[in-house]
């Protein structure tokens, strides 16, 4: 499996996340406006967010790590580290242009063509090491 495919793969995840959580940072006034909620109702989009940055983050890394060889590692989380840098930078302009032109409702659909791609990449490239894979055992 080639690794750079492999990097590129768990850093898409990456991507969406940090630019989901940018993205709605920037519309959360006109979501709190447009359903009447208050500060502490409308920032659980946000917490909803940072949970998965909690859940995606470390699984990306780990299977980054277990892809590159450990005298590659630097390499690998700086490369990973390049995504994870672009996310705040696209998604504040990608959200404040989305919320002023259309509308807030429509910065939740930036995941659907990255999500796609994500997913048939993840299809394609990921697979578990030998020692992660399932055994059937006979049971008498």
């Amino acid at each position: 499996m080639n690794k750079w495919i492999v990097a590129i793969t768990v850093m898409l995840p990456t991507l969406i996340e940090i630019v989901d959580t940018s993205v709605v940072n920037v519309s959360l006034d006109h979501i709190r406006g447009s359903l009447s909620a208050g500060i502490d109702e409308s920032t659980w989009t946000i917490t909803s967010y940072l949970v998965s940055n909690a859940i995606i983050i470390p699984i990306s890394q780990a299977i980054l790590l277990e892809t590159f060889p450990p005298q590659e590692h630097g390499m690998a989380m700086a490369i990973f580290g390049i995504g994870t840098m672009f996310g705040p930078i696209i998604g504040p302009l990608m959200g404040g242009w989305i919320t002023d032109n259309w509308s807030w409702h429509w910065i939740f659909y930036i995941n659907v063509p990255i999500g796609i791609i994500s997913i048939l990449m993840t299809l394609l490239f990921i697979i578990d090491p030998p020692y992660m894979q399932r055994r059937k055992i006979r049971i008498d």
